[in-house]
């Protein structure tokens, strides 16, 4: 049991935001006392975290103590937390089988009255979880198998059991099938739904959708979660009773677009030319993973998509419930050597992304003499009429 006294906070408190090597160097010897050397872990860990556990409105959900940069580099995001809380009923009781620093606890928190039970299986980590949740009477932290606890219970104990299979193997090296994460999902998802009606586990952004849908029986929801324009993770949800075709969503925010796969593929698709003037829509990390690609043109007006496979979209209004971002056309440009000739010796200053184009971005930026920067944006596609286009926006602050 790990205990924090004056001392540590007061050198938290002192040192905050100083270098961690340079403190270490500085106070970290042989006759350190041990709260300085939990200090001192605990603000290389801070250094780590940097704003991850920082909410939008300002406040914060740093733990009191962290002593693994690796469990820093583990953890939800505060924000990512509370809005994966956000699905989740008040009141219920929870238990968390892969408890590592405790983010998700912090969020299932928001959803009180509630009574959760969190396992570790690193007693390091046990310990600095119980002393981050110390102060919460409707926590409790046990150390051990979460496995064996679960097979240790009643059926229907809880109400949510809530998992993140660990995605190393014991050499450190990262892992991504369900069957190759600890523990095996797929083994113990009968036995889950047992002790719980409802199961949500955080999955690898890698996994492949529909293979997910076919290893795991009983997703209701599966969403795609993407944080900083990257899909971070594939968060399912799975009901005891569910046998309906899951819902499968571009996010987690409330405005998320969510389909099933039934929907995408009996969708209608058309296609249109880009053009100064139009905009063009750009699916986020979480609506690439999600592959409602043909819905992305069927469920707003007066959208054609460019091509079958470049998953870029057109229209002449913008569109805000896109999922990704939109940028005005300032001009359309054919790729032909002529042009390939002008446009390198502008030394245009953009940004450059390539869809379904024969050229990497980096060497079309080569070819065509382009600078990264200045707000502009140059798109590299083919049309689906065969047309080899570079598509400009923001030209003015070129």
């Amino acid at each position: 049991m790990i205990e924090l006294d004056k001392d540590f906070d007061v050198f938290v408190e002192n040192h905050r935001g100083e270098d961690p090597l340079k403190l270490r160097l500085r106070y970290g010897g042989k006759d350190a006392a041990g709260s300085t050397l939990l200090a001192l872990d605990h603000l290389a860990c801070v250094s780590k975290a940097g704003r991850k556990f920082d909410l939008p409105d300002g406040t914060t959900w740093m733990p009191r103590l962290m002593l693994n940069p690796l469990s820093v580099e583990q953890a939800s995001s505060a924000h990512v937390a509370l809005m994966r809380a956000s699905l989740v009923d008040r009141g219920l009781r929870i238990l968390d089988m892969t408890c590592g620093l405790g983010m998700d606890i912090r969020g299932f928190l928001t959803r009180e009255p509630v009574e959760i039970t969190g396992i570790e299986m690193n007693r390091l980590s046990a310990d600095v979880a119980a002393v981050n949740f110390k102060e919460f009477p409707n926590v409790k932290i046990i150390k051990g198998d979460s496995v064996e606890y679960l097979s240790s219970i009643d059926d229907d104990r809880y109400d949510l059991i809530y998992i993140d299979p660990a995605r190393r193997d014991s050499s450190g090296g990262r892992v991504y099938n369900l069957h190759d994460c600890t523990p095996d999902l797929t083994a113990i998802l009968p036995e889950m739904l047992r002790k719980s009606r409802i199961v949500m586990a955080k999955l690898s952004p890698m996994l492949d959708i529909t293979q997910t849908l076919a290893d795991l029986t009983g997703i209701s929801r599966l969403i795609a979660v993407e944080e900083k324009g990257e899909c971070k993770e594939l968060l399912v949800v799975i009901e005891r009773d569910f046998d309906g075709e899951a819902k499968i969503s571009t996010g987690l925010e409330a405005d998320a677009m969510s389909f099933t796969l039934s929907q995408e593929k009996n969708a209608g698709v058309h296609f249109g030319e880009p053009e100064a003037g139009l905009w063009l829509h750009v699916p986020g990390a979480g609506a690439m993973k999600a592959g409602c690609f043909k819905l992305l043109s069927a469920s707003f007006d007066d959208m054609a998509k460019v091509a079958p496979n470049s998953h870029l979209y057109i229209s002449h209004e913008k569109h805000d419930r896109f999922p990704g971002k939109a940028y005005y056309i300032d001009d359309v440009i054919e790729y032909t050597s002529s042009n390939i000739k002008r446009l390198a010796g502008e030394r245009l200053n953009a940004d450059v992304t390539v869809r379904n184009f024969p050229l990497t971005a980096a060497e079309l930026q080569k070819k065509l003499k382009i600078r990264p920067g200045n707000g502009c944006r140059l798109f590299a596609t083919v049309t689906s009429t065969g047309r080899k286009v570079l598509i400009i926006s923001g030209k003015s602050m070129i």
